[in-house]
């Protein structure tokens, strides 16, 4: 007996005991409208499957047509398509900064393109909206973290995370009162933390940069770690605005969050340099070109792949460890400043962070920072007689008994 195989066939025993077969409208295409209705195909296999096929290729069909009509009209009413093309008309996502708003657009532009299963035919932003569910969120997130080739092995965490939370955003602001089915996705969290840069290290790389002639690479290991900025910024300064006032100041403005730094060269009432040797690098590289960092072959502004590319090749002349990467450069300073005794307050004039939450996240927390408060704790509750015996027991050498 020849087996009956075709998509969209179901098999029905009747009362009698025989099989009847139905060709079944998919629930998706139904869903989206598709005028074809679910039929009786009967009991004869031969006529059954060559029905089944007739009717496949009429849905394929109305797929092609109703794919058509999207590209020319837009999208379908309804559809996360659409429910994202509503969102990045909403003051909500123009009004965000422009580095935060191409953050979104890639992420969300992935995530509508994505096939959220292995069998799916349609794009996950032809999707009905409000049936989202939060198993097919889940489904969805471990998709997104394997990427087309499914390979467990090649899991991307960063970029599931991100399209998640892109997507969760799109539902709380455009689905206002309804169930947000991204809410309940467990993340999978990278349990390696990003490593800060040491001021060890970071001279060691930028003598390598000198020693090889590559100044604007120096430059720009130095603004990231001095000034603590992103590279995303420091990548994309431009002299005229750096220094569109006078220059003893340095002008950001930070892509990311559209946070204005004012940097002092000088220390105000004094010719002390802020920043020993700066002036001098800066002076060294002509203002031929608009942009302050641009590579050593060409003259024109690094992209982000190519920055990260020629850091990698001069990090390991330089014996860098392989876990730091050009981006460690801010997380270094935060550190740094965090080890030092800075305040939160003190460090967002620096780095530009906007809360002092963000300012935490990048901070790692150092033996510096524990001996600090534990030196702190000790002499607010201490006297002062009892300080100054401590400080005249250590000058003559004896050890405190505590």
């Amino acid at each position: 007996m020849q087996q009956v195989k075709a998509a969209n066939i179901q098999k029905k025993k009747t009362v009698d005991g025989s099989i009847t077969y139905w060709w079944v409208v998919p629930t998706k295409a139904r869903k989206a409208g598709c005028p074809l209705a679910t039929e009786k195909l009967g009991k004869d296999e031969q006529s059954a499957l060559s029905r089944a096929t007739m009717l496949n290729d009429m849905l394929n069909e109305w797929r092609k047509g109703r794919l058509a009509a999207e590209k020319a009209n837009g999208p379908v009413d309804g559809s996360v398509n659409a429910l994202v093309k509503k969102f990045y008309t909403d003051p909500v996502f123009k009004n965000k900064a422009p580095g935060t708003r191409k953050w979104y657009v890639e992420n969300l532009d992935a995530s509508l393109a994505l096939l959220p299963t292995d069998t799916a035919r349609l794009t996950f932003g032809r999707a009905s909206a409000k049936t989202v569910k939060p198993r097919h969120a889940d489904s969805f997130y471990k998709v997104a973290l394997m990427g087309k080739a499914r390979d467990p092995s090649a899991m991307h965490l960063g970029r599931g995370e991100a399209m998640v939370k892109a997507l969760k955003h799109v539902w709380n602001t455009q689905l206002k009162g309804q169930p947000n089915p991204w809410e309940t996705v467990t993340i999978i969290k990278n349990k390696k933390k990003a490593r800060p840069y040491t001021r060890f290290y970071y001279n060691q790389f930028v003598k390598m940069c000198i020693e090889e002639g590559d100044t604007g690479m120096a430059l720009a290991a130095f603004l990231a770690f001095e000034f603590a900025q992103r590279a995303g910024d420091v990548r994309t300064f431009t002299w005229e605005e750096c220094f569109r006032e006078n220059e003893n100041v340095f002008y950001i403005a930070q892509k990311k969050t559209g946070y204005d730094l004012r940097i002092p060269l000088i220390k105000p009432g004094t010719d002390q340099e802020t920043f020993p040797g700066l002036i001098k690098l800066l002076q060294s590289i002509p203002r031929t070109n608009k942009y302050i960092i641009t590579t050593k072959s060409t003259g024109t502004p690094y992209s982000s792949r190519h920055l990260n590319t020629i850091y990698r090749n001069l990090a390991r002349k330089a014996d860098i460890p392989r876990d730091l990467h050009f981006k460690c450069f801010r997380h270094g300073a935060t550190t740094e400043m965090a080890d030092a005794g800075a305040t939160s307050q003190e460090m967002m004039s620096l780095s530009g962070h906007l809360t002092t939450a963000m300012v935490d996240v990048y901070t790692s927390k150092s033996t510096t920072q524990t001996m600090n408060a534990i030196e702190k704790r000790r002499i607010f509750g201490w006297s002062e007689d009892a300080v100054k015996e401590i400080i005249a027991s250590y000058e003559r050498g004896e050890v405190v008994q505590e």
